[in-house]
């Protein structure tokens, strides 16, 4: 696995999962959580890993806990925004660990510092910067970008170059500002996947 900003190394295979659920079925759970006291603990967590990497105070926080399965299922992507003004993403579908908190700090890490398209987070902004996890699900073909939901899907591209591009909901401002976002050229197939949204 190669996570790059929001840059998948491979699709997400649908696949039952250790307790016989689909990746859809996972996914809906997913879904249900994000509307829970828990999902809030998780980003209250990030915040305070991010406070703690930007400011050398150690987060105190315990790890969180209770979340759904997302390993050999979910794709996981963070993504950083500060005003309506995404400053980094990164991600992956496919997972050095199973360990939810382990694969976020990394991801948070990747979104604060490894972005070529952002500057890194500056140490002045980052109270003021929300941090937006998406839990990725499989992976459909598209002949047209336009027709993706933006609101509750992201797109996946591949490139002529072999390099892949994964853009999530929380990156997209509309459809105009998407297509100012995908390569005019060398994009060999496009795929859509739904996602579920935690801020």
């Amino acid at each position: 696995m190669k996570p790059v900003l929001a840059t998948a190394a491979a699709a997400l295979l649908a696949a039952a999962g250790p307790a016989g659920l689909t990746a859809a079925d996972s996914l809906a759970h997913w879904a249900s959580y994000a509307r829970t006291a828990r999902a809030g603990k998780l980003v209250g967590w990030m915040r305070c890993v991010m406070r703690e990497e930007m400011t050398g105070r150690k987060c105190e926080a315990g790890k969180p806990e209770g979340a759904p399965p997302f390993f050999g299922r979910h794709g996981i992507f963070v993504t950083l925004v500060r005003g309506r003004t995404v400053r980094g993403c990164y991600g992956a579908f496919h997972h050095k660990s199973d360990d939810l908190a382990l694969v976020l700090r990394e991801y948070l890490m990747g979104a604060l510092r490894c972005d070529p398209r952002h500057e890194p987070l500056d140490e002045s902004e980052y109270e003021e910067t929300d941090i937006v996890i998406t839990v990725a699900g499989d992976r459909f073909p598209v002949d047209d970008p336009d027709l993706i939901d933006i609101s509750r899907e992201g797109l996946a591209l591949s490139l002529e170059d072999g390099g892949r591009l994964v853009f999530v909901p929380a990156e997209f401002r509309s459809i105009d500002y998407m297509k100012t976002k995908i390569p005019r050229n060398g994009v060999v197939q496009a795929f859509g996947f739904r996602a579920v949204t935690i801020r």
